[in-house]
């Protein structure tokens, strides 16, 4: 039983879309992994999981990463809100546990052209704080690709000045 009195709802999700959206994010991260070792890191992803995907290691500095990976760069940063809309479920925005999100923008081979660098706490703060009460209607996009019918909110790279770095790929990794 679902919340006691409703039938159990089957999650809307179509699960070859699900298993190719997967292999393509391992794909990807094994490339984000050689670009990670080109900028000095030392990737570790044993303790990935829920809250994070890999713990970076640089000159005794640690920074616990999160990756977003997306095929298409439409001008803004994506921010889910609920992973499945039909089960009420809660999207990465609430459990995201990072120092860094990366927001990596893909090819169609999976190979990332650009990777932008958010640092998640002063995101979030400023997400909440300012962005949302500023922007009492923001951009809403809906997707099935994932684990559910997806809702997140569209923030323009151009309004988030300062909480980001953008790498570009230009060696062909």
């Amino acid at each position: 039983m679902y919340g006691g009195t409703k039938p159990m709802i089957e999650r809307p999700r179509d699960s070859q879309n699900y298993m190719d959206n997967t292999a393509d994010e391992i794909e990807s991260q094994v490339y984000m992994d050689t670009i990670y070792e080109t900028w000095g890191f030392t990737v570790d992803r044993s303790k990935a999981g829920y809250h994070f995907d890999c713990e970076l290691t640089r000159d005794d500095k640690h920074y616990i990463i999160e990756e977003k990976f997306r095929k298409d760069d439409w001008g803004d940063f994506g921010v889910e809100m609920s992973q499945c809309l039909v089960l009420n479920q809660s999207g990465w925005f609430y459990y995201v546990d990072c120092d860094r999100l990366n927001y990596v923008v893909v090819d169609e081979k999976n190979k990332p052209t650009r990777c932008y660098v958010v640092m998640w706490d002063d995101f979030r703060k400023w997400y909440l704080e300012v962005y949302l009460v500023e922007n009492k209607h923001p951009y809403v996009f809906i997707s099935n690709k994932g684990k559910g019918l997806t809702m997140s909110l569209s923030v323009p790279w151009d309004k988030m000045k300062g909480l980001y770095k953008l790498w570009r790929n230009t060696n062909g990794i």
